[in-house]
């Protein structure tokens, strides 16, 4: 008879053979580290180049710790197949778990698309589904030319930019890998992704962020502004920081800086059996940052004033950012028809087949409410 001892005894003897260890642990020499990854056409027709940014520790261990990049390229006819050919040459496996960033060419996103891009890496083990997808004019190996200014990786530095920027201007669109994945999959909304270039930062160039690139279905089909971005982020409800300006005194000068603590936007439509209507309000609580010094704070008018110049900008900023993106790319990047689908799926399904002709066509009424919490005068 088996005793309750000898029970334990076998029962942990054959826990040890899972519980040892990881069955497939590698040690920090047999990896490559990938912190980004640019992806461009290839030298050879329908193939992917593809441009690694690494982690190289080579001299980590000396004196001074330096940790710095170090690339690696490789072509292929797929992802998977330029990425394994990588291995070939660097003789070590790609490890993907750290990466921040993809950055994709114009010339990828407008012919090829990005959706088996996407999908690939949604299918990767490896991938964190927090990665950055971001679109590059020209080479988006070039971006890996400039020199970031606050870490040592190009890549770690669009990914902070990304990730900080809708608490101090709002002008990038902060999306990550399965958010990106959902868009393409379901209906009712387009695709926005940010757009970086490099500029020219003294006597060095750098990376910025440069607006956004629109798709429609999984391909690029044009570009907006910063300024445009920042409107739509306001119509999705995404503006979590970022600066309001006015030209208080009208004399062709920004005179107004307001600094947004919160912003809260709500979507409301109608359709008539044929036009599909939307009105849009955006209620703004912001803080005083600037004003003319000849208006007087303490008199609640001026606040009236400021608050009314401030709220007609952005109201006349958010209808031009409507009406571009409906007149010149005929994209839903401000999910109105996402927005029908989740409250009325009947008229959804009515609406879908010719969303593209009911899309360039809706009315707006956009009200935007600003409201200063605290003017930072006292008297």
């Amino acid at each position: 008879m088996i005793t309750i001892r000898r029970f334990l005894i076998i029962i942990v003897a054959f826990l040890s053979f899972f519980l040892g260890g990881c069955w497939n642990y590698r040690g920090i020499n047999e990896l490559e580290t990938v912190i980004g990854l640019a992806i461009d056409e290839g030298t050879k027709k329908n193939s992917y180049l593809l441009t690694y940014e690494n982690v190289d520790l080579s001299e980590a261990a000396g004196p001074l710790g330096i940790v710095k990049s170090k690339f690696i390229r490789s072509e292929g006819t797929t992802i998977f197949d330029a990425i394994r050919k990588a291995e070939k040459r660097s003789g070590n496996k790609l490890y993907f778990n750290q990466m921040q960033v993809v950055i994709v060419s114009d010339k990828i996103a407008k012919e090829v698309g990005i959706r088996t891009i996407i999908e690939w890496f949604m299918k990767d083990g490896e991938t964190r589904e927090n990665l950055h997808f971001v679109i590059s004019p020209g080479n988006a190996r070039d971006l890996f030319l400039s020199k970031p200014i606050s870490t040592r990786f190009v890549s770690t530095e669009i990914g902070n930019i990304i990730e900080n920027d809708n608490k101090i201007s709002s002008f990038t669109k902060n999306i990550h890998l399965y958010e990106i994945f959902n868009v393409l999959s379901s209906e009712g909304m387009s695709l926005l992704l940010p757009a970086f270039m490099t500029v020219q930062n003294d006597k060095e160039k750098t990376i910025e962020s440069s607006g956004s690139a629109v798709f429609k279905n999984s391909k690029m089909i044009g570009r907006i502004s910063s300024d445009d971005t920042q409107s739509a982020l306001f119509v999705t409800d995404e503006v979590r920081g970022g600066l309001l300006t006015a030209d208080l005194n009208k004399k062709g000068r920004d005179d107004v800086s307001l600094e947004i603590d919160t912003s809260k936007t709500k979507l409301k439509y109608t359709f008539d059996g044929k036009q599909v209507s939307f009105k849009i309000d955006v209620e703004t609580f912001v803080y005083l940052s600037e004003i003319p010094e000849n208006i007087d704070l303490m008199n609640p008018e001026n606040q009236k004033r400021v608050e009314a110049a401030a709220g007609d900008r952005l109201k006349k900023r958010i209808e031009k950012a409507i009406k571009t993106v409906q007149t010149d790319f005929d994209s839903d990047i401000f999910g109105f028809g996402l927005t029908i689908r989740q409250k009325n799926n009947h008229l959804w399904y009515q609406l879908n087949k010719k969303w593209g002709d009911y899309f360039k066509n809706i009315k707006v009424q956009v009200n935007c409410k600003i409201k200063i919490k605290n003017t930072g005068i006292s008297k």
